[in-house]
């Protein structure tokens, strides 16, 4: 069993975000696109409180 992967939808999202901005995309164009990957993001890790439920898995133990 294996948990939905959302960083790289994220990373996507703020990367068209910041083109967009510097004016290498087209804001009519990849606006919608940017809004629905949130809305999927969102869905997918928050629940109706707006609390974090999805599992992040570290990459290294910074505790130790």
């Amino acid at each position: 069993e294996s948990y939905e992967e959302t960083s790289c939808t994220a990373i996507f999202s703020i990367s068209m975000a910041k083109m967009i901005k510097a004016g290498v995309l087209d804001k009519e164009t990849y606006l919608p696109v940017i809004k629905k990957a949130l809305d999927g993001l969102i869905s997918k890790s928050l629940d109706d409180t707006f609390h974090y439920e999805s599992f992040v898995q570290p990459t290294k133990n910074w505790l130790k």
